[in-house]
């Protein structure tokens, strides 16, 4: 047998369960089983006794990966608690696993929602806040930027004019007022300057123009091509209608004087090259002494009026979340920091301290900066110290694991920067770092691979920016090479780069078909499993850098009948459905708008002609559907406003989203959606769309601003598509790389070569000890994917250059985590040909290391076949509508039945074994004063206390027997008066051998429910047409272990026993049942049943007369 030989980093993992007495940061590598080292130190300070599961709190980054580590944490108590060391340390474990649900596992959000519904006075709080996610936050951050900009106007601020002259929109302004939301606790400095003076760059302007007409062909064509001559057209024109002395139109007459790398000179005939480059040179001379200085003041100026206007309305959206008793994301970090660093408040601080006083945290490397304040408030050794910059934790108290080089989460606030502080203060405050490499997730070549590319990223010191190379030691074997490594999946050189991701869609579906299809087997995937399998869809994971093609190889694979679940939003918008309804709803949320209304009556949802609406238009009519005189309106136009009017009517009777749900199948989207081309997608996004429609209605909006929040959701692109089977297992997850955190898969195609993130800063955040502070450039969308800069800070250009270093770091960290998601194989899409994307390719590092890496490879399947077109003869429709009747017909014959076992009861003679022979039964007495109870509450009363009394361990006594019948009938003031005779009929019950004969059993069960499905034909009384089975269902009161089987016992509450001389029938037919039922569940048989008639305390058996 070949020796083992210890893990490279056996001696952390030793660590981390034995070292409890300093606080620790551990750096996991990816795959390094982190989840697996939290648990176990965990459990390990359980088992030493240093603190109870309810004293530790366990941090994650999402509520996924705390329910993992939750049930990770149960196995490895399970699994010590096998192999105890000492009753001591099984004791221990032993209560931590019964008080499992006292374990704290979650978000920080959680946690800091936790402390303050606590405390709620000192965090000043409302008592019942309610957390809102992000959803929820943009609907009401959008109401808030509608309401200040509608209060500016109201007032005639000054701020909207100076706005207005400089064509900016309040519109223009919400993206970057959804930034400075994100950041509540940064400060933005600006100044209340000046527009700079235009005159000078009007003059200089003059002279450019000037000095360019010597050098210009006589006439520049319409159709040129030269991008200098473009430029130098558009200020001629400019030039000829704008006022040289208003600060705002030079700005935007200088607004097109961008870099021109050289001119074209075929378009500068008969004028030669020299004339072309000299007019570039005057060209480039003007723009960066004239217009780019100017423009650079002008967006300074810009920038203080537009903070001026943004930052009052981060205010009211916080006074909106306030009044309406809602916390997002970064009210719960900074309410929850705020009240632990309070000076007045350091009991508040002790509290939580010993209440928390461990602290394990994942994912560290992405965490806020408040987190890292919260984390360090509760863990530090003072009660007093307010500047987490300056605290020491205490031995022991904090835990943290993450992982520097995967730390991506930037644009959402997580900051290296922070990881590296805390990293120094564990080790400066007599803490440990250790390091955990070995990786069990990855094929040993996959590992190699990645650690050879890594060394292309990462360089062996540290940087402000990016941390040191660390490598990975596979703990899984190389593996067979045709089935583990690093392939190529290359476009061929001639594609048009814009095609690119179709090919290569095409080509990832195809294989997925063929290794699904053909059986291609995947290899034993983890240290602990060996051998292979046939490949499941589930196996497949397919990743890009931004999510703009994600619809593409959606598209791809579900034409390849491939199931697929796609996260992030770039499926959302794009779906031909989603296009459709939008431009519905906006027809509806606007009557008046007739662009909208043709909009929606020329497209594919009503298909109404050009001509039709020509001819419509032309006869005098408009294109309103709430006119009086609507019905007479003849043709497709007027059926189609018809039904807008409809639709409409429905938005003002219902509330949005059941509107939206009705309009949705009375215009067939639905279906045609759930039929189409992306069904699965298309048809989920519309329900999608109206549950943010009814989340926004829920927060007080009109039809109309459902329409516009949903708008501003589809144009912001972070709606995530969903499926009509979200959840499902065995299917092809496509995303694009952020969704990809904590995932991996057998095989990881990183797709989509030529759609890289463009090199864009557009916040800068610094954190010095005065506060933080952000600089932020304020843009405009244009068209899908362009950018217009509006305003920006003086200095812009420095702090990008300073952010531009973080953000290329973590280009390559997300590299990184893309390469180390695949277990065997990773398969990386490559181009090589022209592109002219503004952005690099994602995955450009990584050509150099695939020069001898083998080519993808497979056998194309056979495509699904196109059915034929359907027959949509009248004859064809008739017989479909026959056999859809047929169909419903058998469809609602039930297939089985659904009967209690109380309800198939002999009839009428069953009474009547209650009376003497030959005497009608007694009539029953109605209950009045203090009569003896009877009823079905007195009846639920005495089976309660008797399932109690049976639970407990001892005797109760009579005393506790009229307490526990006084808290059952805490709601039903009818049996208060009767609590006495509760306890005595128990009590009599208690007294019976039948009940002791119970207690003393070596199994005794109570208040036992049970179903089981059995023909009806063994049932009693059943009609002749009844279903072939039967879902039949009960509860056994008492069922007990004896020598030779079981005894079954149902209590009887309402029965007297004068002349009692035979078991009534009903209740023969019910224990029969129950011993027939009870023999099938369990495979034993029963020895007898009975009735115990509490009244007499009587017991009445089945197999015979007997009483006890």
């Amino acid at each position: 047998m070949p020796r083992r030989h210890p893990a490279p980093d056996a001696a952390a993992r030793d660590a981390i369960v034995t070292r409890l007495d300093v606080s620790m940061l551990v750096e996991a590598g990816a795959g390094s089983g982190k989840t697996t080292s939290m648990a176990r130190r965990m459990v390990a300070m359980i088992a030493s006794g240093k603190c109870s599961v309810n004293q530790m709190a366990a941090i994650t980054f999402t509520r996924k990966a705390a329910a993992e580590l939750r049930g990770r944490f149960q196995v490895e108590l399970e699994e010590s608690l096998r192999t105890p060391t000492d009753q001591s340390i099984a004791d221990r474990l032993s209560v931590a696993l019964d008080h499992l649900e006292q374990l704290f596992a979650g978000t920080v959000h959680a946690f800091c929602g936790r402390l303050l519904r606590e405390r709620p006075v000192e965090a000043h709080v409302a008592t019942a806040f309610e957390e809102i996610d992000d959803d929820q936050d943009a609907i009401i951050r959008h109401q808030a930027w509608h309401d200040h900009i509608t209060r500016l106007y109201s007032e005639d601020d000054p701020r909207l004019e100076k706005l207005r002259e400089a064509d900016v929109a309040p519109d223009d302004l919400e993206e970057a007022f959804a930034k400075v939301c994100v950041y509540p606790e940064v400060s933005f400095p600006f100044t209340d300057g000046h527009p700079p003076d235009p005159r000078p760059a009007g003059t200089a302007l003059k002279k450019l123009l000037t000095s360019c007409t010597r050098y210009l062909p006589d006439s520049i064509p319409e159709e040129t091509r030269c991008p200098l001559q473009h430029i130098i057209l558009k200020l001629t024109r400019g030039l000829n209608v704008s006022d040289l002395s208003n600060p705002a139109k030079v700005a935007r007459l200088l607004k097109p004087c961008k870099s021109c790398e050289k001119p074209t000179y075929k378009w500068w005939e008969p004028k030669t090259k020299d004339d072309a480059k000299a007019a570039h040179a005057v060209y480039e001379s003007f723009r960066t002494e004239t217009a780019e200085p100017y423009l650079t003041l002008w967006r300074t100026y810009l920038y203080g009026v537009a903070l001026d206007v943004l930052l009052p309305a981060r205010e009211v959206a916080a006074q909106a979340r306030l009044r309406q008793g809602k916390l997002n994301y970064q009210d719960l970090l900074l309410k929850a920091r705020d009240m632990l660093r309070d000076p007045t408040n350091t009991e508040v601080r002790r509290y939580f301290k010993t209440r928390f006083p461990y602290l394990f945290v994942d994912e560290f490397q992405d965490t806020d900066p408040i987190q890292a304040e919260v984390m360090l408030l509760l863990a530090s050794d003072s009660d007093t110290e307010t500047d987490w910059r300056c605290m020491r934790p205490r031995p022991g108290a904090l835990f943290v694991v993450g992982d520097p080089k995967q730390s991506i989460y930037r644009f959402r606030r997580a900051d290296i920067e922070t990881y590296a502080h805390v990293r120094q203060l564990i080790e400066h405050g007599d803490g440990q770092i250790v390091e955990l490499t070995k990786n069990f997730r990855s094929a040993g070549r996959v590992c190699d691979w990645v650690n050879e590319t890594s060394k292309a990223t990462f360089r062996e010191t540290a940087t402000p920016w990016q941390p040191a190379f660390s490598g990975l030691d596979p703990a899984r074997s190389p593996g067979d090479p045709t089935l583990t490594g690093i392939r190529a999946m290359t476009v061929p050189d001639d594609t048009d780069y814009k095609n690119v991701p179709a090919l290569e869609a095409a080509t990832i579906a195809r294989y997925i078909a063929d290794a699904v299809g053909n059986g291609r087997t995947i290899e034993g995937y983890s240290a602990r499993l060996t051998g292979s399998r046939p490949a499941r869809y589930g196996d497949f994971l397919i990743l890009t850098r931004i999510k703009r093609n994600i619809a593409v190889y959606a598209s791809a694979l579900e034409a390849m009948g491939i199931p697929c679940e796609v996260g992030g939003g770039g499926a959302f918008q794009r779906t031909g459905a989603m296009r459709m309804l939008m431009e519905l709803l906006k027809a509806l949320a606007n009557p008046d708008d007739e662009v909208a209304v043709v909009a929606v009556l020329r497209g594919p949802l009503f298909g109404i002609t050009d001509d039709d609406l020509y001819r419509h238009r032309s006869g005098g009519c408009q294109f309103r559907y709430l006119i009086p005189e609507l019905d007479a309106v003849q043709g497709p136009v007027g059926t189609g406003l018809r039904l807008l009017a409809s639709a409409y009517r429905l938005t003002r009777e219902l509330p949005a989203a059941s509107a939206v749900e009705q309009i949705l199948e009375m215009t067939g989207l639905l279906v045609w959606a759930a039929t189409g081309e992306d069904a699965d997608t298309a048809a989920g996004n519309l329900y999608r769309a109206t549950d943010r429609i009814r989340l926004c209605a829920q927060s007080g909006g009109a039809f109309a601003d459902c329409v516009e929040s949903l708008t501003a959701d589809l144009d912001s692109g972070n709606l995530e598509a969903l499926g009509l089977e979200p959840g499902r297992r065995d299917v092809v997850r496509l995303m694009n790389l952020h969704k990809a955190k904590g995932l991996e898969a057998p095989v990881v195609f990183l797709a989509d070569p030529c759609s890289g993130s463009p090199e864009r800063v557009d916040i800068r955040i610094t954190r010095e000890t005065s506060g933080p502070q952000g600089y932020l450039s304020i843009e405009k969308r244009v068209g899908d994917y362009g950018r217009e800069v509006i305003a920006q800070p003086s200095n812009w250009k420095g702090h990008a250059d300073q952010e531009l270093e973080y953000l290329k770091a973590e280009e390559g960290r997300l590299r990184y985590v893309a390469a180390t998601r695949a277990k065997n194989l990773l398969v990386i899409g490559r181009y090589r040909g022209k592109s002219l994307a503004k952005a690099p390719s994602p995955w450009k590092l990584f050509d150099e290391f695939l020069r001898d890496v083998p080519a993808l490879e497979f056998q194309d399947p056979a495509l699904p076949q196109t059915p034929p077109p359907p027959d949509l003869s009248p004859a064809a429709r008739s017989a479909a509508q026959i056999d859809r009747q047929a169909r419903f017909t058998a469809a609602a014959v039930p297939s089985y039945a659904v009967q209690a076992v109380t309800e198939l009861s002999e009839p009428a003679q069953a009474i009547a074994g209650l009376a003497a022979p030959g005497k009608p039964p007694a009539p029953e007495s109605p209950r009045t004063g203090n009569a003896s109870p009877k009823g079905p509450a007195w009846g639920t009363l005495i089976h309660k206390m008797l399932e109690y009394a049976m639970r407990e361990e001892g005797e109760m006594t009579d005393t506790a027997l009229t307490g526990l019948a006084s808290f059952l009938t805490a709601d039903d003031p009818s049996l208060r008066g009767h609590l006495a005779d509760a306890a005595a009929a128990v009590r009599s019950v208690m007294a019976s051998e039948v009940w002791q004969r119970a207690r003393s059993s070596s199994e005794c069960h109570t208040e036992v429910p049970f179903t089981i499905e059995v023909p009806t034909n063994e049932l009693p009384g059943q009609p002749p047409d009844a279903p072939p089975r039967t879902l039949l269902h009960g509860v056994i009161d008492l069922v007990y272990r004896v020598e030779g089987g079981w005894e079954i016992i149902d209590y009887k509450t309402d029965k007297d026993t004068e002349g009692l001389r035979k078991l009534p029938a009903e209740h023969r037919v019910q224990l029969g049942l129950y011993s027939r039922y009870w023999t099938a569940i369990t495979g034993e048989a029963v020895a007898r049943a009975g009735l115990a008639l509490v009244r007499a305390n009587k017991t009445v058996w089945l197999s015979y007369y007997r009483e006890h």
